[in-house]
């Protein structure tokens, strides 16, 4: 089951992949096994004949909640060191095997 407030635009983009033959995708909530609502990747690609004809479409939908909250961790782990680089005095000095500076 799809989320009503996202529905129209999924159907928007279903109808344009249906109309010119295009394969489909889109993030979107669905009602997961557990009855929550949680992001899903669906891709719908067209089986076609020899001359183009669409014979039918495959599709999958895959639940993505835990890569995109891994996503998100990274990102603002990221964000914190790239604060913390940025908010640090460097020193970079070339030395030789023997401790002299080059």
């Amino acid at each position: 089951m799809q989320d009503a407030a996202v529905l129209p635009n999924v159907l928007e983009k279903w109808n344009e992949s249906m109309r010119t033959g295009q394969p489909f995708e889109m993030v979107f909530p669905l009602r997961a096994a557990d009855g929550t609502f949680r992001p899903f990747l669906t891709r719908v690609r067209p089986l076609k004949d020899e001359k183009g004809s669409v014979l039918r479409w495959f599709g999958t939908n895959t639940d993505i909640a835990s890569q995109m909250r891994i996503e998100e961790a990274l990102r603002h782990s990221e964000a914190r060191l790239r604060a913390a680089f940025t908010q640090t005095y460097s020193l970079l000095a070339l030395l030789t095997l023997e401790g002299d500076h080059l």
